[in-house]
């Protein structure tokens, strides 16, 4: 006869179980915090490289050529989700004009318009690693300049506290101050002619999406000089045109056109551009107009930053004073 323990199978008994189960927890108490660590990381790093994401965005990266909604309408977005397209509730934005080319009259054309999507973060391209809105943060600083920043609340959700994740550190310019010096040369160095030269700087409309706006700066030479100094302030930055134009003491006919370039306003502060023009090419008959020629040279000037309403038009008398003010904090800097 088969005795009863014969039919029991063999297994773990409870206080295996149990002893198996401690060296369970106790390994994974081990490795829970690395884990946690990893993954705290990782939603930092994503959260930064998302943040980056939408500055490119707003901005553009100027190193491939590319300066965003700013550079593309001339203003910052109402909201973040206006990058993309939609409103701050997710509807789609009916009246964004597309990107298209404006063609200047003697000069290069300029491309105004919506030309995004800006940012493809993905599903949610404006929420951090949280599920919190990302905050955009503008405004102007002392010097008038406006400026920005992007925010994430961090892993307390919580905004304005110690874990907060913003870029770039300090807030960044989207605009900058232009001074276009025109130089003249000639085989005898022949100074330029006496007369009224206008300065001229295309970029889109901040206020009218899709248009362009144009900023004139006069200058009217009673005596001979060997240049001419044009400062077009709050200027937002992208890829811009300037044109210079002369017209003769007392010509009522329109001004002669000098020299049309396009040029790249890529950070904020102060930039310097140079046009070089041939005085041979001046026509001081307003009866016999001819296209000159001429080469461009460019120099960026950084640090110095200047405020000014962008419509503002000084006289010349007040123009060149403050190019004065500018050349000598330029001297004093270097």
């Amino acid at each position: 006869m088969l005795k009863r323990d014969q039919f029991i199978a063999p297994g773990f008994t409870l206080v295996e179980v149990l002893v198996v189960l401690a060296l369970v927890a106790i390994v994974a108490g081990a490795f829970a915090p690395a884990v946690y660590r990893q993954v705290h990381r990782q939603r930092i790093d994503t959260t930064r490289a998302e943040i980056e994401a939408i500055f490119d965005g707003l901005v553009g990266n100027p190193d491939r050529g590319d300066y965003g909604f700013v550079g593309d309408l001339g203003s910052l977005p109402q909201s973040l989700e206006m990058l993309n397209g939609n409103d701050s509730d997710g509807n789609q934005v009916e009246d964004m004009p597309p990107i298209r080319e404006i063609p200047i009259a003697n000069g290069p054309s300029l491309a105004v318009g919506w030309g995004g999507p800006y940012v493809r973060n993905g599903q949610h391209p404006f929420l951090d690693a949280w599920g919190s809105s990302y905050r955009y943060v503008f405004g102007q600083s002392v010097d008038q300049t406006t400026r920005i920043q992007i925010a994430s609340n961090g892993p307390d959700r919580a905004a304005n506290t110690e874990d907060d994740i913003v870029l770039p550190g300090t807030p960044s310019p989207i605009q900058c101050d232009v001074i276009l010096n025109v130089e003249f040369r000639g085989p005898q160095k022949k100074l330029p002619l006496q007369g009224k030269y206008l300065g001229l700087l295309h970029y889109p409309d901040g206020q009218a999406p899709g248009e362009l706006a144009t900023l004139a700066q006069e200058v009217d030479l009673s005596l001979p000089a060997s240049s001419v100094t044009f400062l077009f302030s709050g200027i937002p930055l992208g890829q811009r045109v300037v044109q210079v134009f002369y017209q003769p003491p007392d010509s009522q006919a329109p001004p002669e056109h000098l020299a049309s370039r396009s040029i790249p306003l890529d950070k904020g502060g102060m930039k310097n551009f140079s046009i070089l023009i041939d005085t041979e090419d001046i026509d001081s008959d307003p009866g016999l107009p001819e296209e000159p020629g001429g080469t461009v040279k460019t120099e960026t000037l950084t640090g110095i930053s200047d405020g000014g309403a962008a419509k503002t038009l000084p006289s010349a008398g007040a123009l060149l004073e403050r190019i004065q003010q500018l050349r000598t904090s330029l001297s004093n800097r270097r």
